[in-house]
């Protein structure tokens, strides 16, 4: 039986390059020449399936291969695939139902959607798709396809009997022969400074931000499952050994640091593995951030951490619910101690979400000029807080009314104004002089559209902070 595992069309009918994040926010450009996230789970789901059953399977990347519905279909009508295995965000669900319900009008093709969409409007999704997977879904689709009796399978619809979070040692190393791991760098996300390969030490995150994907749709429940250490430096040797020429790992997990022991441990480990000649950064939580923890990871090669903000208002942070991530003085002292190791610092921050207003806004235009000012941030990424389907924001905004009944599934990327009563994003034509080295990413309104600029913290004006929320 033969098995395609795909990634989403990687472009839509009106021309935009799908930016497809696994268990975060999917988004769109018109530039084709965009980097893509490696689909890690939706990689994890090929490896375990080409270990565990005898069906011949092949793993296809619309959005890294840039190609659109036809294009596609012809790519898969090459392989004529029994079974099509598809992770769908809101964003790209139009897109890849019509992808799929031609490949099952060609070939008979029975469709297995996973993914946040699916998992949210599993009725909607199943008039067209045969099994509908809900959260976490590799275990599940393994067992669809070891042939286990469908009304048994926990976590597949109408079963709403979810399976518990997989263990994440028992996983093989995610696909790495049908497309290139390396690729994925090449072009790499836009603040990797050198070809970085995306890799995962950990899976999951113990909160429940009301906006997060991650923390209201991916998994059974809010958690955090770190991979043993002696796993993740052997797969960095690996992919070395595989691409000599990579020069650092991107830790693309939701939060990479929960348990300073494990950070510690890690680090430890890849100088003891003589791999600390790579660079590597992390997508973390500032407020698990720890001093040993960090000239450890520094001292392995750590050039730069990534985290949320998200907001310098405790108004809208209660709103937001992420608890102890919200702490602003651990940040300051975090990042103050971090710049004296010289680890580069990557913050982002979000408007338009429940409990904004001019008012509290103005307190985050005010956090980010103080840190940007003192040269504590090196990045600052501003995005708009979009209310995705299936996580509390959205269902807040649902019951309040708050969206319009005009909103057509792609306007859920976080590059447009979804909320109707909350003010978004417009960035004048005039903009101050800029320099460097503080990198500011702008999210605009129109579709994504990305705008680096390089601007010295002291003539990072407020005024032109406060054009974000204006």
């Amino acid at each position: 039986m033969k098995v395609a595992v795909c990634n989403s069309v990687g472009i839509d009918a009106d021309g935009y390059a799908m930016i497809h994040s696994p268990s975060r926010w999917t988004n769109s450009t018109k530039d084709h020449n965009i980097f893509t996230y490696y689909p890690w789970q939706l990689a994890c789901c090929s490896s375990i399936l080409k270990r565990d059953t005898d069906h011949e399977v092949k793993f296809f990347d619309g959005c890294l291969e840039k190609w659109d519905h036809d294009t596609f279909v012809e790519k898969i009508s090459e392989f004529g695939p029994d079974y099509l295995v598809m992770d769908c965000a809101t964003r790209t669900i139009d897109a890849d139902s019509r992808f799929g319900i031609e490949v099952k009008k060609r070939f008979g093709t029975k469709l297995i959607f996973c993914g946040p969409h699916p998992t949210t409007f599993p009725e909607e999704v199943s008039e067209y798709a045969d099994p509908v997977v809900l959260r976490e879904y590799e275990m599940v689709v393994l067992d669809i396809l070891q042939g286990k009796a469908l009304a048994d399978i926990m976590g597949l619809w109408p079963n709403t009997n979810i399976r518990p979070p997989l263990d994440v040692n028992n996983l093989p190393l995610p696909e790495d022969d049908d497309v290139s791991r390396l690729h994925y760098g090449m072009p790499g996300e836009p603040s990797s400074e050198y070809l970085e390969i995306q890799a995962y030490a950990s899976r999951g995150c113990p909160l429940s931000c009301t906006f997060c994907v991650c923390g209201n749709i991916s998994y059974q429940r809010p958690n955090w499952r770190p991979r043993n250490v002696a796993s993740v430096v052997e797969e960095i040797r690996t992919l070395h050994e595989k691409y000599p020429e990579m020069e650092g790992v991107f830790f693309d997990e939701e939060v990479h640091n929960i348990k300073r022991s494990f950070n510690i441990s890690l680090a430890k480990a890849i100088r003891s593995a003589g791999l600390d000649h790579l660079k590597y950064q992390a997508m973390c939580e500032y407020a698990s951030l720890d001093e040993e923890a960090l000239e450890e990871m520094r001292a392995a090669g750590y050039y730069k951490i990534r985290f949320g903000i998200e907001t310098g208002s405790d108004k809208v942070a209660e709103k937001m619910t992420p608890g102890k991530k919200h702490d602003l003085q651990k940040l300051r002292a975090m990042v103050k101690f971090g710049k004296s190791l010289g680890m580069l610092f990557y913050g982002t921050i979000s408007i338009g979400g429940l409990g904004s207003s001019q008012e509290e806004d103005q307190k985050t235009v005010d956090l980010v000029y103080e840190m940007a000012s003192k040269g504590w941030l090196d990045e600052i990424q501003v995005s708009i807080n979009t209310p995705q389907p299936g996580t509390d924001f959205y269902n807040s905004c649902m019951e309040e009314s708050l969206l319009p009944a005009s909103t057509s599934w792609e306007g859920f990327d976080g590059n447009g104004q979804v909320v109707s009563t909350i003010r978004i994003i417009l960035l004048r034509k005039s903009r101050p002089t800029l320099t460097k080295p503080c990198l500011l990413l702008i999210w605009e309104k129109s579709r994504f559209n990305r705008r680096l600029f390089q601007t010295m913290p002291n003539l990072l004006s407020k005024q032109f902070l406060m054009e974000l929320i204006s």
